[in-house]
C-alpha cells in the first residue's frame, strides 16, 4: 500500500510548483490566491491535506466534500457528480482507490493538478491515469482534449 506520509514533502512541493505555473499563466482575476489539496486512500483512512498559499476559507471544506461525494457515488471523477476537481485512480495490484481532490481553482485547472499529483503519488504515467479514468467512465473537462490551451500544455509538460 502506498505510504502518503513518505511522499508528503514531494507532493506538497509539486503542488506548489504546478499552482505557480497555473497562477502565472491562467489567473486573470482575484478569485483565488490559494488552494486546498487532499490526497486520500479511503480503504485505510490515510490522507494528507494541505493549503498552497492563501486559499478561500470555504475551499478547505470543499476539498473534503468532493472526495467524499466521489467515494459515495463510486465515480472516477467528481465531475460525474456535477462538481469537478476530484479524481480517483484504481491501484491494480492492491485493489484500492486513491483520491486527489483540489479546491480553489477552476475545474480544468484542478483536474490538471490532480492528474499530475496522482502521477507522483502512484508512480504511474499520466496516460495510465487518464486511461483508468476513462475506463471507469469518468468525465474529464472537454478542454483537455485540445492540445492548444495552456492547461493541456501544463499537463503535457509532466508526461514522461
Amino acid at each position: 500500500m502506498i505510504n502518503l506520509k513518505e511522499k508528503e514533502e514531494k507532493i506538497i512541493a509539486l503542488a506548489a510548483e504546478i499552482f505557480d505555473k497555473i497562477s502565472r499563466t491562467h489567473r486573470h482575476d482575484d478569485r483565488s490566491s490559494g488552494i486546498w489539496i487532499l490526497v486520500r486512500i479511503p480503504i485505510n483512512d490515510s490522507y494528507i491535506k494541505f493549503p498552497i498559499e492563501k486559499p478561500a476559507p470555504q475551499a478547505q471544506n470543499s476539498v473534503v466534500e468532493k472526495s467524499l461525494r466521489t467515494e459515495r457515488s463510486g465515480h472516477a471523477t467528481s465531475q460525474n457528480n456535477g462538481v469537478g476537481g476530484c479524481i480517483t485512480f484504481e491501484i491494480k495490484d492492491g485493489g484500492y482507490l486513491i483520491h486527489v481532490s483540489i479546491a480553489g481553482v477552476s475545474v480544468s485547472e484542478a483536474v490538471v493538478m490532480a492528474i499530475i499529483l496522482m502521477k507522483e503519488v502512484t508512480g504511474c504515467s499520466i496516460k495510465e491515469i487518464m486511461f483508468d479514468i476513462k475506463r471507469r467512465n469518468g468525465k474529464l473537462p472537454d478542454e483537455l482534449r485540445s492540445k492548444n490551451n495552456n492547461r493541456s500544455r501544463i499537463l503535457q509538460g509532466y508526461r514522461e
